[in-house]
This record gives structure tokens, sequence and C-alpha cells, in this order.
């Protein structure tokens, strides 16, 4: 993620919701309307599928992580692919689903 935002983390109803694709949408929309002009413009498909996988997997596995490590530089390979790379498309040995 760009400098303006470095570390994804939903808060609030959002976060009570975890797992489910349509509150990561929420939670997606969210954030970029408000970094949209602060840097959070590059490779954004990928990006997009990361913080939603990331929203329906991790946050249930591992409720308590402090941030989710979400990569600009990951290639965008649709939101399933996401899904089965562990939210980590592109990682040596297929993701992992806490980075």
């Amino acid at each position: 993620m760009p400098a303006a935002c470095p570390y994804a983390r939903p808060r609030g109803p959002v976060w009570l919701n975890a797992g489910g694709y349509l509150v990561g949408v929420g939670g997606w929309n969210e954030l970029y309307s408000k970094y949209k002009n602060r840097g959070l413009n590059t490779n954004l498909g990928s990006v997009r599928n990361q913080f939603i996988c990331h929203q329906q997997v991790v946050a249930v596995v591992q409720p308590n992580k402090a941030s989710w490590n979400i990569d600009e530089w990951r290639r965008d390979v649709g939101y399933l692919a996401t899904v089965n790379a562990r939210c980590n498309p592109g990682q040596p040995g297929g993701g992992k689903v806490i980075d």
C-alpha cells in the first residue's frame, strides 16, 4: 500500500462482520474513497482483491492480527485466484493465509 495508507485494518461495523465478501467490498469502498487522492491508485485490482481476501480469510483465522500487509506489486490474478493463493498472489510457495 502507498505511504498514505501503509496498513489496512478495518474497524467498527466492518470489523464486527468479518468474513463476508460484501463486507470486504464495503470496507474496500470506504478505504478507496478515503485514500484515492493520497496515493491509492496503483494496481487497484490486485490491491482490492487482497483487501477483500484478507477481510474474508485473515480476519476470521487470526482476528487479532495487528495489520494486513497488502502489496501493490502483486499481480492482479482475479479474486478467486487471490483467495487460492491465500491472499498473496505471486508469493513463493503459493502464499500464506497470514502474512
